[in-house]
């Protein structure tokens, strides 16, 4: 199994990456040498700059990258690849289902993972303009339960969707 996330990995690239050598700072998650060797190469082919990863998900998106991120049995794996692709990346790319949207709120997605519980995460609009003007966006991991974005939302602060949204009506 985890050959093929390396192959994956590989192959989405275009190139080969020696997958025997050690990986560093994988503290004890409980990897295998096995497991540890995919990392090692899911590493080595994202690397750590946000361009670098930005074109990897270019060129792989809808192809064995995901597939890869998919298949893999190991949760902490599968954490760790979705780390470096970036999880609101991974939601965008992988086509996660919209299921709600507000204009005050933000915007729920849900993407299912095979033998895993669903990823869910809202996308909200900081209303605060940046230097340049624009607003940034950010998307937050809420419970595959939530099923609009105000629940989602008030979900971050520990509130209850009709408490959270009387506090957007005073503001």
């Amino acid at each position: 199994m985890h050959k093929s996330v390396a192959s994956a990995v590989a192959s989405a690239s275009g190139r080969r990456q020696d997958v025997t050598g050690p990986i560093e700072n994988t503290g004890d998650i409980g990897l295998g040498d096995e497991s540890k060797s995919a990392l090692a190469a899911l590493v080595a082919e994202m690397g750590t700059s946000e361009a670098h990863t930005r074109g990897l998900a270019e060129k792989s998106a809808g192809d064995d990258l995901f597939a890869a991120i998919d298949a893999e049995e190991n949760v902490e794996v599968r954490r760790i690849m979705l780390d470096r692709y970036g999880w609101a990346k991974f939601m965008q790319d992988s086509g996660a289902k919209r299921i709600d949207h507000d204009e005050r709120w933000g915007t729920l997605y849900r993407r299912e993972i095979a033998d895993d519980e669903p990823l869910v995460m809202v996308e909200v609009i900081n209303r605060s303009p940046e230097p340049d003007g624009h607003y940034r966006h950010y998307s937050l991991r809420v419970p595959p339960t939530c099923q609009a974005a105000l629940e989602a939302v008030a979900w971050t602060f520990d509130m209850k969707p009709s408490d959270y949204a009387t506090l957007g009506a005073e503001s």
